[in-house]
């Protein structure tokens, strides 16, 4: 703990200057004795250039008061209270400028009051291990203006339930420096969104969507949330999808509306379109929107996510199906599973089993109400090395067959094709469909799934995604299809197009103590414009935070959208060993596989913009070219293979 304390005080006092005042190397106060004779050793001291510890030494007498503190009124450096047997800090009321606070050890210490007049803070704040303190209230005096804290460490502190200091509530609402630690402590103080919970200056705006069986206008017994419905929250103009959820805000007054054309196929049962909402500091407002089906449109979506398939360990695998339409739904959701895995445990045993070549296990479902998600878990052996090449993929298919008011159907097959690696970047992005030349049909969706790991050596309270999505996407048919902790998950899509995914106190544990459940994923699907070009690139990556690290950016995902799927010219088979590699590329490629020939390099309007002779291994240069899609046209013994290159 010690070696903790050492690391943080080096952190808080980075960047501040030395100047002496009071003694050349700033003050330490081990005893009572050396308090009491402050004012006579330095009588006209009232700044501190420099760090101002108190550390109790147990050779002298215990500290319990600051009284002949009392002259100072700012302190350049860091404010260190370690190891007294202070009950409050009273006599330090005078001091209106820190640098830091660093409280840790103290015992006996109930709050913080005699720092209610400090108005300026530049590195932050430490509260370490003070088994009596019951508040921070006393900090409510602090002004951040624009000098934001770089450090906030509030944990182990078992009685400490009050901490809704305005202080503290401005930084945890619009974070710019690092949270450290929010935890250990009791209730109310042992995480942001506790704290927020209890900050009187905020205010919380909850909305609630639901599936108006009876059409009442009222949330019945039995009638379920529904998690995909558009609301448009102004004047931030942040998009609300998920239900229930609630966002913190600054009092005044808001705007909640109901996106008719984004919902497509219901309609409202309650009585208005929107709501204004009027919020005053510590109240909390909620509005609700009751919705029926005004066409009956059966769609189930089926997915599949997991982690990485790292080699020779078992993955849990999760099988999904989401009614994205507008009917109830029962049936069978099914699942086809690679023939190279080394083992299969149903963690949920299917209901029926189709032997054959393959098998598809069938997992039975009722009643599945429109927003509703069905899921189950398989954990799977992931095959490795000798037997299976690092790199190759396991592929599994998944669907539903089920009954509505409409009558029997089938839903679109979800293709999950698994890369086995064994190291690699826990954190990255997924798009389906995954085809040969990265193509997409244009009325296709696609469904993205970002995945995230915990790798640090402790819990992360809350993970937060940005995701911005592509400006050739639709964004008003962004809709989430499920997630690994979707109790705390909120999400919303602002005007600029950058969806957040907030996992609120998650408490994700870290890979070294629960490999398993220290992983994480959220899933949506989306379509493309209507009327963009043929060949059009759509490019995703995501921002991961894990608490308020800097971000963790994905690998970047490519989706060609045409009109209809390519196919060369001459069969794939005719040069089995054709290969682009690197494609996509960054400006160079070269193109193994084939004999002597030549090559002409085309835009998606037809346009020869390079040529020249080829053969294995030659190394082309693309580095003028603008990004995009390109075809290279190889003229082989009378034969012409033309292939998709893309260049980002």
């Amino acid at each position: 703990m010690r070696f903790l304390c050492t690391l943080i005080l080096a952190f808080l006092c980075l960047n501040h200057s030395f100047a002496q005042v009071c003694s050349e190397n700033g003050l330490v106060f081990n005893s009572q004795e050396e308090i009491d004779n402050f004012p006579v050793n330095f009588p006209n001291c009232t700044e501190v250039i420099g760090d101002l510890m108190i550390a109790w030494d147990s050779i002298f007498s215990p500290i319990t008061n600051l009284e002949g503190l009392s002259q100072l009124t700012s302190i350049e450096g860091v404010l260190q209270i370690e190891a007294t047997d202070l009950v409050d800090l009273s006599d330090l009321e005078n001091i209106d400028s820190l640098a830091g606070l660093l409280v840790m050890n103290n015992p006996l210490l109930l709050n913080l009051d005699g720092l209610g007049n400090v108005n300026s803070w530049l590195a932050g704040v430490v509260i370490l291990s003070n088994n009596s303190l019951t508040n921070i209230t006393g900090l409510s005096g602090t002004l951040l203006g624009d000098n934001l804290p770089t450090i906030t460490i509030i944990s182990g502190n078992p009685n400490l339930s009050y901490c809704n200091s305005p202080t503290l509530c401005n930084f945890l609402l619009n974070p710019t420096g690092i949270i450290v630690d929010i935890s250990g402590n009791a209730e109310g103080c042992n995480s942001i969104d506790e704290i927020l919970f209890t900050c009187d200056e905020f205010s919380r705006i909850s909305h609630l969507s639901f599936y108006d069986i009876n059409q009442n206008k009222i949330q019945d017994a039995g009638e379920p949330n529904h998690s995909n419905i558009s609301v448009t929250l102004d004047p931030q103009e942040v998009l609300i999808v998920g239900s229930p959820s609630t966002y913190y805000v600054s009092p005044g007054n808001y705007t909640a509306t109901y996106n008719e054309a984004e919902n497509e196929n219901w309609q409202l049962t309650t009585d208005s379109t929107s709501y204004f909402l009027s919020v005053e500091a510590g109240e909390e407002v909620t509005f609700a929107f009751g919705v029926y089906p005004s066409q009956l449109v059966s769609q189930l979506t089926s997915f599949i996510t997991s982690p990485n398939a790292r080699c020779n360990e078992d993955v849990v695998f999760d099988i999904s199906t989401r009614n994205t339409g507008t009917t109830i739904a029962s049936g069978t959701m099914w699942l086809q599973i690679d023939d190279d895995v080394t083992q299969i445990n149903f963690l949920t045993p299917p209901d029926e089993t189709v032997s054959g070549t393959p098998t598809y296990y069938g997992w039975n479902f009722t009643d599945l109400y429109p927003g509703e998600i069905f899921s189950v878990e398989v954990e799977l052996g992931i095959p490795g090395p000798p037997d299976f090449p690092v790199g190759d993929f396991l592929n599994f298919l998944s669907y539903t067959d089920y009954n509505d008011t409409n009558g029997a159907h089938t839903s679109e097959g979800f293709r999950y094709d698994a890369e086995v690696r064994c190291s690699f970047d826990p954190n990255d992005k997924l798009v389906s469909p995954t085809r040969f030349h990265y193509e997409v049909l244009f009325d296709e969706d696609l469904i993205y799934t970002v995945r995230f790991q915990n790798t640090g050596n402790d819990v992360a309270y809350d993970v937060k995604i940005l995701d911005t999505l592509d400006a050739n996407l639709d964004w008003s048919t962004f809709r989430v299809l499920g997630s690994s902790h979707s109790e705390v998950l909120s999400t919303s899509l602002n005007e600029e197009g950058v969806v957040t995914f907030d996992f609120t106190d998650i408490f994700l544990p870290d890979s070294t103590s629960n490999l398993e459940g220290s992983n994480g994923h959220v899933t949506y699907m989306i379509r493309a414009l209507d009327g963009i070009d043929e060949n059009t690139v759509i490019r995703n990556s995501a921002g991961i935070y894990f608490d308020q690290n800097p971000p963790v950016i994905t690998n970047t995902t490519l989706s060609v959208m045409v009109s209809m799927l390519t196919s060369t010219t001459t069969p794939d088979d005719l040069f089995p060993d054709l290969t682009i590699l690197p494609n996509p590329n960054t400006g160079t490629f070269q193109v193994e596989g084939i004999p002597r020939g030549t090559y002409n390099l085309l835009n998606t309007k037809g346009q020869i913009i390079q040529s020249g002779q080829l053969e294995s291994g030659t190394l082309i240069d693309i580095s003028q070219a603008a990004q995009g899609v390109y075809f290279i046209q190889m003229m082989i013994d009378e034969q012409m293979v033309t292939r998709r290159v893309v260049k980002l």
